[in-house]
C-alpha cells in the first residue's frame, strides 16, 4: 500500500492498493491516474501529476477519457478515514472527480467496489478476448506510428542527399552553352512563360503546356538539362529522382522489422516535369534566368542563324503548327465526349498535319480539325450502336483526306481564330511572337521562309553559290540521285535527317539490348547526297547547302555544321563524306573518273 504523494498535505490523500492477479504496467497505470502532486492553496482543488487524457490506454482498449476505469481496473484508491455509505466497507474512490466532491464536502453514494457500472466496465475492460484483441490493436497501431517516423526519416535523408547533390552554384564568369535551335527554343520558352523562373517549374503544375504535344514535354526539359542550361534545383521533390532502393517500401522489405534502413542513392534517372530547375550564370537566381534569356533570343534571331539554322528553326515552325492542330483536334473530339486518337491511327495524323503544316497557317488548320472532329460526332449520332472509337477513327479518315486537299493552293479554307479555353504552349507562342514576331494563326511556313533574312557571313546563302569564288575546286560531279553530270553551281548537298536520327535510335536500342555488333553489319547511315535542285529530296526533313566551290567553303560550311551539335549528324554518314572530300573520291570525284 502506497500513497501517491507525502508531500501532498493539505487535503485527503488517497492510498493506493494495487489489485491481486493484475499486470505490472496496468498497475503503472492506476498508479500514474491518482498521482498527486498536492493540492491548490486557494480552492483546496487535486493538483494531479498528469491530465487522465494524456494517459495512454489504447492497449487495454480504452479511449481518451476513460482512463478510470483502467485505474479502478489495476488499483484500489482508499481514502483514510472514509467509509462507503452503501457498504459500510473502507471508501474506494471510483475516479478523481469522487475524491473532489469529498474536499467540497459532498458526500459519495457509494465507492467503487459497490458501484455496479463500473464493475460491469471494469470486467469488459478485464475480459480476455477482448484485451487481446485490444493489445493487437494497439500494436498494429504502434507499428504504423513506428513506419511513419521511419518514413519521415527516410524523405529527410533524400532530401538531405538532393540538397547537398544540386547546391545552388553560379557560373558568373562562365560562357553560356551554345546548343541547337530546338533546344534553345526550348530553354526560352521555359524561361519566359514559367509562372516564377527563379527557380523554374515544376512544368507539371503549368496550366498551358511547354510544347504542344503533352507526351513529348519530358522530353523537351530533358534536352534542355542535357544541354547544361539548366540545373536541378535543391528544393525539388525527392520524388522528382529515381531512387535505390526505388521507394520507402522497398529500403523497408531490404530492412526487415527492425533492421538498419539502406541508404537511399541517386541513380542519374529522373521525372522532368516533378522537377525544380535554375540557371546557373548571373549572380541570383532573377538575373541568371535574365541572362539566359537574353542570350537565347540573341542566338535565335534569325539574322544571327547560318543557312542550317534558319532551316532548324523552320522545321520547327513546321511542327508546333502540326501539333497545335493535332492538339486542337484531340480537343474537339474530348468536347464531343469520343475517345482519344488510338496508337495506331495516331502515325496517320500526324503525317497529315505536318504535311498540312508546310503550306497552311494555323487557323486553317484549326478549320482542317474542326471539321474532321464534327464529322466524327455528326458519325457518331448517325451509328450510335457502332463503337465511339470507330467513330475517332472516322474522323482521323477525314482529318487526313482535308489535310490532302490542303496541299492544293486552290482549296479554300475558312481561317480560324483562337479557341477559348485552348491556349497555345509556350513554346509556340516563343517561335512566332518573341522570335518571329509574326501572327500566330495567320502565319503560314512559306511565308516564315520568304521573310527570313539572309544567312550569317560566311555561311551557304539561300540563292546561288556560296562565296565569292568564280570556279569551283571540285570539277564536274556526279548526281548521286540521276547518275548524271552536276555543276558546282547547281549543285546541292543534303542528307535526309528522319533517316539519321531514325539510325541513331536504332543504334541506341541495339546497343541495350546487346546486338550492337549485328546491327552496325545490317544497318547503314544516312547518306549525304549530291544531287541536281530537281533531284533533291522534298521531304522537307532534310539538311541542305548549296555545294561549296572551294576547299575553304566546305571548311567553314563543316565548322557550321559540327556547332550545331545535333545529335542526328551521328547517323549519317558524314565522317565518309569528309574523306571522300580530302581524296577527291566516291561522292567527289570527277564525273566519269570516280
Amino acid at each position: 500500500m502506497i500513497m501517491t504523494d507525502d508531500a501532498a498535505a493539505g487535503g485527503p490523500v488517497p492510498l493506493i492498493k494495487p489489485r491481486d492477479g493484475i499486470d505490472d504496467d496496468l498497475v503503472e497505470i492506476g498508479q500514474r491516474y491518482w498521482h498527486l502532486d498536492g493540492f491548490d492553496s486557494e480552492t483546496g482543488r487535486p493538483i494531479w501529476s498528469e491530465t487522465a487524457s494524456k494517459i495512454d490506454c489504447s492497449r487495454w482498449g480504452q479511449g481518451s477519457g476513460r482512463a478510470y476505469i483502467v485505474a479502478a481496473a489495476a488499483v484500489r484508491a482508499v481514502l483514510p478515514g472514509h467509509a462507503c455509505p452503501q457498504c459500510g466497507e473502507e471508501l474506494v474512490l471510483a475516479s478523481r472527480s469522487a475524491l473532489g466532491k469529498i474536499i467540497q464536502g459532498e458526500q459519495p453514494d457509494n465507492c467503487a467496489d459497490c458501484d455496479a457500472s463500473l464493475q460491469e466496465k471494469i470486467a469488459r475492460a478485464l475480459d480476455p478476448t477482448r484485451l487481446r484483441r485490444a493489445r493487437e490493436n494497439h500494436d498494429r497501431q504502434a507499428g504504423r506510428q513506428r513506419e511513419r517516423w521511419r518514413r519521415q526519416d527516410w524523405d529527410a535523408q533524400r532530401a538531405g542527399i538532393v540538397a547537398e547533390a544540386y547546391a545552388v552554384s553560379w557560373l558568373v564568369n562562365q560562357p553560356i552553352p551554345a546548343a541547337s535551335v530546338r533546344v534553345e527554343l526550348i530553354a526560352l520558352a521555359l524561361l519566359s512563360y514559367a509562372p516564377s523562373p527563379a527557380p523554374l517549374g515544376p512544368i507539371r503544375e503549368w496550366v498551358d503546356p511547354l510544347h504542344p504535344d503533352a507526351s513529348s514535354q519530358h522530353n523537351c526539359v530533358a534536352e534542355v538539362l542535357n544541354a547544361d542550361l539548366i540545373r536541378f534545383h535543391p528544393s525539388s521533390q525527392v520524388d522528382s529522382f529515381v531512387w535505390e532502393p526505388a521507394t520507402f517500401d522497398d529500403a523497408l522489405a531490404v530492412a526487415g522489422e527492425g533492421g538498419e534502413m539502406p541508404v537511399p542513392t541517386l541513380t542519374g534517372s529522373y521525372f522532368p516535369l516533378k522537377a525544380t530547375y535554375f540557371t546557373q550564370f548571373g549572380h541570383s537566381l532573377e538575373t541568371a534566368a535574365a541572362a539566359v534569356r537574353g542570350h537565347l533570343a540573341a542566338r535565335l534571331d534569325p539574322a544571327t542563324m547560318s543557312l542550317s539554322r534558319q532551316q532548324a528553326l523552320v522545321e520547327m515552325a513546321v511542327e508546333l503548327l502540326a501539333e497545335e492542330a493535332i492538339r486542337y483536334f484531340e480537343y474537339l473530339l474530348d468536347q464531343h465526349k469520343l475517345p482519344g486518337v488510338q496508337e495506331d491511327h495516331r502515325d496517320k495524323l500526324v503525317e497529315a498535319a505536318y504535311a498540312a503544316a508546310r503550306v497552311r497557317p494555323l487557323s486553317e488548320l484549326y478549320n482542317l480539325a474542326w471539321r474532321a472532329a464534327r464529322d466524327a460526332a455528326a458519325a457518331a449520332q448517325r451509328h450510335p450502336e457502332a463503337a465511339r472509337a470507330n467513330m475517332t477513327a472516322h474522323g482521323v479518315n477525314r482529318f487526313e483526306s482535308n489535310a490532302q486537299r490542303a496541299l492544293d493552293p486552290a482549296f479554300d479554307i475558312k481561317p480560324y481564330s483562337s479557341v477559348a479555353g485552348l491556349e497555345l504552349a509556350a513554346m509556340t507562342r516563343t517561335l512566332f511572337l518573341r522570335i518571329l514576331h509574326l501572327d500566330v494563326f495567320a502565319t503560314g511556313v512559306p511565308d516564315i521562309e520568304a521573310n527570313l533574312p539572309n544567312p550569317i557571313a560566311g555561311a551557304p546563302q539561300r540563292e546561288g553559290p556560296m562565296g565569292a569564288s568564280p570556279e569551283s575546286e571540285f570539277g564536274q560531279l556526279s548526281c548521286t540521285e540521276c547518275g548524271f553530270p552536276v555543276q558546282q553551281q547547281d549543285a546541292w548537298l543534303w542528307v535526309e535527317v528522319r533517316e539519321a536520327l531514325d539510325y541513331v535510335e536504332a543504334m541506341r536500342a541495339a546497343s541495350e539490348s546487346g546486338d550492337l555488333i549485328q546491327a552496325l553489319i545490317d544497318l547503314s547511315p544516312a547518306r549525304w547526297r549530291v544531287s541536281h535542285t530537281e533531284c533533291s529530296s522534298d521531304s522537307g526533313a532534310v539538311c541542305e547547302a548549296r555545294m561549296p566551290a572551294t576547299y575553304r567553303e566546305f571548311l567553314s560550311w563543316t565548322a557550321i555544321i559540327l556547332d550545331e551539335r545535333e545529335k542526328w549528324i551521328h547517323g549519317s554518314d558524314f565522317a565518309d563524306l569528309l574523306a571522300e572530300v580530302a581524296g577527291a573520291t566516291g561522292r567527289f570525284g570527277v564525273a566519269g573518273q570516280s
